[in-house]
């Protein structure tokens, strides 16, 4: 309806770094299945502790942008005044800026500790050479973060906005043409199938770091 419409706003990021995210997650740690490409990897330090700081900032990054925008859509249809505001399109962008760098504090820890929570990951690999202190205390809290907390967020703000649709649609058969009704059922479909696949595909990671 509107391409500076705060959910288009969060797709495009969530495209954007979602498919960052395959790239450090899936297609590096593939690649370092080659024993010498490995080795070399792991002897330049640096990279390597850089490559562990964006693995850590990519899983959970993703993961919040998700609960982010379905807090959106909630917010759109329990409070329909809010999105008239101008500062309903300046929310997202502010949204996001806070949210990078809240999470990348959260993954500086990862220049010390060269174990994160990729580890738990099928595509886990070794660590990095060179000195190691593990901070357990940030890796389980990332591992919160990552997993079991947007998982009950977005499952009970998912559940809210089912509940709510239905009286959203009679204030837009009051209000609306259907033509806009139209628009606004397919947007919140739309959020609520990437809520719900989220939650498929995602629960197994947090059921398996809770009973460990």
């Amino acid at each position: 309806m509107n391409k500076r419409n705060p959910q288009n706003v969060y797709l495009s990021v969530l495209s954007l770094v979602d498919t960052i995210n395959l790239h450090i997650n899936f297609t590096l740690p593939m690649l370092r299945r080659y024993e010498k490409f490995d080795e070399y990897f792991r002897h330049w330090e640096m990279l390597c502790r850089v490559t562990g700081v964006l693995t850590e900032f990519f899983l959970i990054y993703p993961t919040w942008i998700v609960v982010l925008l379905t807090m959106e859509r909630l917010i759109f249809i329990s409070w329909p005044l809010s999105r008239r505001s101008s500062y309903a399109q300046i929310r997202p962008k502010i949204s996001i800026v806070i949210l990078a760098i809240f999470v990348i504090g959260l993954s500086l820890y990862r220049f010390v500790d060269l174990k994160g929570i990729d580890q738990i990951s099928v595509f886990s690999v070794v660590a990095c050479n060179g000195s190691h202190k593990q901070i357990v205390f940030m890796r389980n809290l990332n591992l919160m973060i990552w997993t079991i907390l947007p998982e009950c967020l977005t499952l009970i703000m998912s559940l809210i906005i089912i509940y709510q649709i239905k009286l959203a649609s009679q204030h837009f058969e009051r209000t609306h043409s259907k033509a806009c009704q139209l628009k606004y059922n397919q947007a919140t479909k739309t959020v609520l199938l990437i809520a719900i696949l989220f939650l498929i595909f995602h629960t197994p990671t947090g059921v398996y770091f809770k009973f460990n």
